[in-house]
C-alpha cells in the first residue's frame, strides 16, 4: 500500500486532510486522469479503447500507463465490467456469438464463446428473434427466402447451429 501523509495538526480548527503517497502517479498528468474518468462517466472503456483515446489526445505513454493504472486501482475502469455491458448491449441489439466475440478482440479483450457464460439455448431465443423481426413469423417457403434468411442471421454473427434451428418449426 502506498504511504499515507497527513496535513493538519493540533490546531481543531484546521482541517485534516489525507494524501496518498503514491511513486507511479508522479508522471500521471491530471488533464488526463480528468479526461478518462470524463470518458468512463460516459459509458465503459476497455483499457485498449481508453489508451487510443489519450493516445489520440496527445498524452506520453508514461502518462497513459499512469492514468489507466489510477483508474483500475481505484476501480474505475474494468475490462471485466466492460465485457458484461457490452455483451449485454450487443445481445439486446440482436447481435450473435461470432459477431461479439470479434468486436471485443478488436477492442482488446480476448475471449472466447464459452466464457460469454450464454447457453446454446439463449443463443437460438435470441437468432429465432432477429429472424422474426426481420422476416415476420412466418418460415421460408422458397430456397431463395431461405438462404436469405441464413446468411442476414450469419452475417449478425450466430453460427450455422443456431441459424438452422432458428428456421425450424421446434
Amino acid at each position: 500500500m502506498h504511504g499515507v501523509h497527513v496535513v493538519g495538526g493540533s490546531n481543531p480548527l484546521t482541517p485534516t486532510r489525507t494524501f496518498l503517497a503514491c511513486p507511479s502517479l508522479q508522471f500521471m498528468n491530471k488533464n488526463a486522469q480528468k479526461y478518462a474518468i470524463y470518458l468512463l462517466s460516459k459509458r465503459e472503456y476497455s483499457v485498449l479503447e481508453l489508451e487510443t483515446r489519450l493516445n489520440q489526445k496527445g498524452y506520453t505513454s508514461q502518462e497513459i500507463t499512469s492514468v489507466i493504472n489510477f483508474l483500475q486501482e481505484n476501480n474505475y475502469q474494468s475490462d471485466q465490467r466492460f465485457t458484461e455491458a457490452f455483451v449485454r448491449n450487443r445481445l439486446n441489439k440482436g447481435s450473435g456469438p461470432k459477431k461479439i466475440i470479434a468486436e471485443l478482440q478488436s477492442r482488446g479483450i480476448d475471449i472466447c464463446e464459452n466464457q460469454l457464460e450464454i447457453t446454446d439455448q439463449q443463443w437460438i431465443s435470441v437468432c429465432k428473434k432477429v429472424r422474426e423481426k426481420k422476416f415476420g413469423n412466418g418460415f421460408p417457403v422458397s430456397i431463395n427466402e431461405k438462404n436469405k434468411q441464413i446468411r442476414f442471421l450469419i452475417y449478425r454473427g450466430f453460427s450455422y447451429d443456431h441459424v438452422k434451428c432458428a428456421l425450424s418449426d421446434e
